[in-house]
């Protein structure tokens, strides 16, 4: 099924600030505390929440935030743009894929 909403976009944006927090040496506490509470109410019972926006959001966040944590130098810019574009055609590509299956 196709899913999409704020929740998934909040998931991604969590994912990316503990993956850079965690780079710079941060307590990240607090994010890991708010991310397990809400992964145990998206599978509760009649939460009737799209589990998969959830971890898809906290799954590409976090990875946006690995390229942005580790490419952090004025000349790494140009490798950071390419993987960021990389990481946009996949998730395009990924579109895809329902048509695929279900032809």
């Amino acid at each position: 099924a196709v899913v999409a909403g704020a929740s998934g976009a909040v998931w991604g944006l969590l994912g990316a600030m503990f993956v850079i927090g965690r780079h710079l040496g941060a307590n990240v506490t607090a994010i890991a505390v708010i991310l397990g509470l809400n992964l145990v109410i998206t599978f509760l019972p009649g939460s009737n929440i799209a589990w998969q926006a959830h971890i898809g959001g906290g799954l590409v966040g976090a990875l946006i935030g690995f390229i942005f944590a580790r490419t952090r130098a004025v000349r790494q810019r140009r490798t950071q743009i390419w993987l960021l574009i990389a990481v946009a055609v996949g998730l395009l590509a990924l579109l895809g894929v329902p048509l695929l299956v279900y032809r």
